[in-house]
């Protein structure tokens, strides 16, 4: 790998599919293998993920929106988002970009032209209470989704309990 991360940690990290580039959540840009510069930073990017042809790069902004990006010519930036939105997923085809706004999973439509991609309007396939703090993946068919969210509490988790006099309870 060329390039070195900084001391301070960094979070999620997205690899391109082709292998050719690693992005941190800092913005932090790498060049695997190639021996080349890094091509540059970039803002700090929420979950970054790249498009399955490594083409585009998808995250969440600094402002909460979701973001995708054409990764070659970082001046194209389309806001994806309308209210706020969190881990962006591309569908294997390039057909849809999802991502998670509050308990929603939202879809927008894809469109690949001679220009670039065109990007619909945000709607909602479905809500579930899970998604809300969940990490997200979809299949290669994009018809079923695998959610990793926080376990709920178990309120007797929270409670700390002090025994006084504990002596006096121990029998003889």
């Amino acid at each position: 790998m060329v390039g070195k991360f900084d001391d301070e940690p960094a979070g999620a990290i997205g690899w391109s599919p082709d292998g050719q580039f690693a992005v941190t959540n800092k913005g932090q840009v790498f060049r695997i293998g190639s021996g080349g510069a890094p091509p540059g930073k970039l803002p700090p990017l929420g979950q970054p993920r790249f498009s399955p042809d490594s083409k585009w790069l998808a995250y969440g902004s600094a402002d909460g929106e979701i973001i995708a990006q054409d990764f070659a010519a970082a001046r194209t930036r389309i806001q994806i988002s309308n209210h706020g939105g969190a881990n962006p997923i591309w569908r294997r085809d390039m057909k849809e970009l999802l991502y998670i706004h509050g308990p929603a999973l939202m879809a927008v439509d894809i469109r690949s032209t001679n220009a670039g991609l065109e990007f619909g309007v945000p709607h909602e396939l479905f809500t579930s209470s899970i998604l809300k703090n969940a990490t997200c993946d979809a299949t290669p068919d994009g018809q079923r989704f695998l959610c990793l969210a926080p376990a709920p509490s178990n309120p007797l988790d929270d409670q700390l309990t002090v025994l006084l006099n504990w002596r006096a309870g121990l029998r003889r």
